[in-house]
């Protein structure tokens, strides 16, 4: 077995025992496999495992590695996420190519995705992005704005889906302070799950803090140098 493939199962293996070490549903929490600047051949040995979510976070990288699967592996549908920011002149790429957008951090990024969404036959899935603490370098909605991002989103952009919320909250290694970063942000999706309820992914938690997301209720963690990490 390839050490990538080695690594990818002992992710997995620890959601499963982190999950249950919190009384959370393992089913309930997903795996997103972050591959951007992995190759296809890396990505494939991923495919193998059984695992068809993948993140990327370029949308020029990411279509030529789309675009290579749907030729070589036709029968074999992926899933992409965007996981990067989605620059104005690049909505239309992600609207015709991605099945799923992470960042939409303000209404203009998502009238630009639903604009173009219209020649696809079904919706692109989308989550908003928060700036949970307002960090100045990093992009997101501010918490006031949440709700009128969704309204927005819900009334106004027939070709998108809203699933939930994302967010990346500020580094730590005190597993005490990451819990309580997850734990406000969790706060916001139940809030929000209340107005709409079809919502249902809470995207954070990355390897180094996956375990503390898990504790406190993310769906969907966004995993790449934990799984990739004998690429430098």
């Amino acid at each position: 077995m390839h050490v990538i493939q080695e690594n990818f199962k002992k992710i997995k293996e620890l959601i499963k025992k982190s999950a249950k070490l919190y009384n959370k549903n393992p089913k309930n929490i997903n795996l997103l496999v972050v591959s951007k600047s992995r190759s296809t051949e890396e990505i494939q040995l991923i495919q193998a495992c059984k695992q068809n979510h993948f993140g990327e976070s370029y949308a020029q990288e990411a279509i030529n590695k789309i675009l290579w699967f749907k030729k070589n592996q036709p029968k074999n549908k992926l899933v992409w996420h965007m996981i990067g920011l989605v620059q104005s002149n690049k909505s239309i790429l992600v609207s015709k190519y991605f099945d799923w957008c992470h960042t939409i951090g303000h209404i203009n990024v998502a009238k630009n995705l639903n604009k173009h969404r219209e020649k696809v036959q079904k919706s692109l899935q989308v989550l908003i992005q928060i700036n949970l603490n307002q960090e100045m370098s990093k992009y997101g909605a501010n918490l006031k704005d949440v709700q009128t991002i969704a309204e927005f989103i819900h009334k106004k952009c027939i070709y998108l889906k809203l699933r939930g919320i994302m967010a990346i909250p500020i580094k730590t290694n005190n597993f005490v302070k990451q819990r309580a970063n997850f734990y406000n942000l969790y706060q916001v999706f139940f809030n929000l799950q209340n107005i709409y309820p079809n919502i249902d992914i809470l995207s954070t938690g990355m390897t180094n803090d996956m375990i503390a997301a898990i504790a406190e209720g993310s769906t969907l963690l966004r995993i790449g140098n934990g799984i990739f990490q004998n690429k430098k």
